[in-house]
């Protein structure tokens, strides 16, 4: 008896530091700014002197958090493909911004941009239409929850785009929540424990006097 009852405990005190110690969650990164349309006219977004439709195109991560996060091998798609495979040792600054630019294919008319991690899970997506194709760039609205994005313009009437920088001085708190592999352990967590009072003779739970 006094076997089952280590091995309870120490089951338990598994369970409780496989939820505890889980990875953070990544939630706290996603989709901030997107140019599926670069100007003719003023639109070298990169910097390289050359104005490009393809060049100048761009999707911008923000890290909505206080710590830095590792993209390293995180992969961007749109409706049709694979755009980008990040390198390794690639990681965003607390509350900063990442920019790829180039290669990405992205329709001017209508697209949807998809972020997942080095292991496959889902982490953000954006979904345009026409408003892809007015010369500028779509950003996220502060009210960001709702998944909105708009015209950049409409944040900031002074420029068609910001890469790297931020479209309003607003820098809002992290609302990240856990990813899948997060709510699993958390989960197994809990499962894990009603299995073993479910399993364990009553004598082994400390009994009401």
């Amino acid at each position: 008896m006094r076997f089952k009852n280590a091995w309870a405990s120490v089951a338990g005190f598994g369970l409780v530091f496989v939820v505890l110690c889980a990875p953070p969650a990544q939630a706290s990164v996603f989709i901030h700014e997107i140019l599926a349309d670069p100007p003719l006219s003023g639109g070298d977004a990169n910097g390289d002197g050359v104005v490009s439709s393809t060049g100048d195109e761009f999707v911008e991560l923000y890290n909505d958090s206080g710590q830095a996060v590792n993209i390293s091998e995180w992969e961007i798609f749109d409706a049709v493909q694979l755009r980008h495979c990040v390198a390794d040792d690639t990681w965003i600054a607390p509350y900063g911004l990442w920019v790829v630019f180039g290669g990405l294919g992205l329709n001017n008319g209508g697209d949807t941009v998809w972020l997942y991690d080095d292991e496959g899970f889902f982490v953000d997506k954006v979904s345009y239409g026409t408003d892809g194709g007015q010369d500028q760039s779509l950003t996220r609205s502060p009210q960001r929850e709702a998944g909105a994005m708009v015209l950049h313009t409409q944040l900031d009437p002074d420029n068609r785009f910001s890469p790297g920088a931020f479209v309003c001085t607003d820098k809002r708190s992290s609302h990240a929540v856990p990813e899948f592999p997060t709510w699993t352990l958390v989960f197994a967590g809990i499962t894990g424990f009603f299995f073993l009072q479910r399993c364990m003779p009553r004598s082994a739970f400390p009994q009401k006097i």
